[in-house]
């Protein structure tokens, strides 16, 4: 799936579909029409969607490379898989209920081109209403991380930034990023070996972002990059199940990192269950 121009090097673009055919297929459509100013190929990996997504993509875009698993690898195993079967210097990574309003390419691979020392450049996410939906982290500690969106403690603190990074009016360097709208080099992206497997959902964008750091690349906040996001849409009915894979995620991180700090550990891992099993209590009770 070529642009027009020959200005940039080629770009692979990547999408992992889950049960979101008509929103990833909306999103192809959005890249054909506005995405014309750098040579790209668009490649869809379906992690074993139940809701017809594949027969949807190929019927709507005959040409487009879909990857089909027949079952749900994970985000970063899927990306993995997508990188093996690409050929672009830059990956970009899009989720599947990002909104795509303009060709943000160009503002994206000219900052690499005047940072050689960058891996990562992340774009400025919106609500559908337009507000700011924040994306970047710091790296997670044991103190910082019940500040975290997902702890009750945030509401109590919501103005802090000792987590959650605030909305830059220029490109920052940032710890870490969610992968929803972030584009990456490829060599990057290989010398630090590409996401761990390990994480099956969520963290494994920050663990990348630690082991970019530790290779001496940076990771910037573009906030001119903007894409619209709807948000979780892969989990809508089953919300508690996306809590267990990131409170999952979360322990492997800090088990990963800081794995000889055992009695720290024990004390994450107990507020996590106890936090998990709060949250299915909630979800029951909503549900009758």
């Amino acid at each position: 799936m070529a642009g027009s121009s020959e200005s940039h090097p080629l770009l692979s673009i990547i999408i992992i579909n889950y049960n979101t055919g008509r929103l990833t297929a909306r999103l192809v459509e959005a890249i054909h029409r506005l995405v014309t100013s750098v040579r790209h190929e668009l490649i869809v990996v379906d992690n074993g969607s139940c809701d017809g997504s594949v027969r949807v993509l190929k019927r709507r875009f005959p040409l487009l490379t879909v990857i089909e698993s027949r079952k749900n690898l994970g985000f970063g195993k899927a990306v993995n898989l997508a990188v093996r079967r690409s050929s672009g210097e830059f990956l970009w990574l899009l989720n599947s209920d990002c909104l795509l309003n303009r060709d943000i390419v160009p503002v994206m691979l000219d900052y690499f081109g005047a940072n050689a020392d960058v891996a990562a450049v992340t774009g400025r996410l919106v609500s559908a209403d337009g507000s700011f939906q924040a994306s970047c982290r710091r790296f997670p500690n044991f103190s910082n991380v019940f500040l975290s969106r997902q702890s009750p403690l945030s509401r109590l603190f919501p103005s802090t930034t000792s987590y959650t990074l605030p909305d830059y009016s220029v490109p920052t360097p940032v710890d870490a990023c969610a992968c929803t709208n972030t584009m990456i080099r490829r060599s990057a992206f290989e010398a630090v070996g590409g996401f761990d497997e390990r994480f099956f959902m969520y963290c494994e964008d920050t663990d990348i972002c630690r082991r970019f750091g530790d290779h001496r690349w940076k990771v910037v906040y573009i906030p001119h990059a903007e894409v619209g996001h709807l948000w979780a849409r892969s989990w809508l009915g089953s919300q508690w199940l996306r809590h267990f894979y990131h409170y999952q995620s979360m322990s492997r991180y800090f088990r990963k990192h800081f794995e000889s700090d055992v009695f720290r550990l024990a004390i994450l891992d107990t507020i996590l269950v106890i936090g998990l099993g709060l949250k299915l209590v909630f979800s029951v009770a909503r549900a009758k």
